[in-house]
């Protein structure tokens, strides 16, 4: 445990939110340095003080899919002039590939769940896939993120996939797993 890194959102009045890093060994992230870096370049996609700008942090969304309940927390959901922006903050030391990242399943849940259960955040309209874009955003690698760009094929695609996994889950022999012997 002494290797793991803990963060909590604070408040959301400002991006310093974000930087409430400690190692478990009491040192700190240079706070400072990277509150500079984000508030002079708003590397949060302009994350500032836009018009309109509509934020929900540690948000969740719901909704029923076959026999089960897909559920996804998200770090940030923005709303600025009718585009979703999925945020989702990133501790790792070394940035991960992008393809690694597309092939995640957050990556495919998360804008599917938005289109599935989102309507009440567009005045009971719609979203349509194309409305959505996700973003990962590393804090390690603060002018680097990784965008993910929505649209119905891959809403589609990501449907389908959903679909498969829980169909495969349907399927499963519901006797329990056998038991192991080691008691760590």
């Amino acid at each position: 445990l002494s290797a793991l890194y803990w963060w909590a959102c604070q408040t959301f009045d400002s991006l310093s939110y974000l930087l409430k890093f400690e190692k478990s060994d009491g040192c700190s992230w240079p706070k400072e340095k990277l509150l500079d870096e984000l508030e002079s370049k708003k590397n949060l996609e302009g994350l500032g003080n836009l018009p309109g700008l509509i934020r929900y942090p540690e948000f969740s969304l719901s909704t029923p899919l076959s026999e089960f309940r897909i559920v996804g927390k998200y770090d940030l959901l923005s709303i600025v002039d009718g585009k979703f922006i999925i945020y989702d903050w990133k501790t790792s030391r070394k940035q991960p590939k992008r393809e690694w990242i597309a092939n995640n399943l957050q990556t495919r849940v998360y804008p599917f769940l938005l289109v599935h259960a989102g309507v009440h955040l567009n005045e009971n309209n719609p979203i349509e896939p194309n409305q959505i874009e996700m973003i990962y955003w590393f804090i390690n690698f603060p002018t680097a993120p990784i965008k993910f760009p929505y649209n119905e094929q891959q809403f589609n695609e990501d449907k389908d996939h959903i679909n498969t996994l829980l169909e495969g889950i349907k399927s499963l022999d519901e006797s329990p797993a056998p038991m192991t012997d080691n008691e760590k």
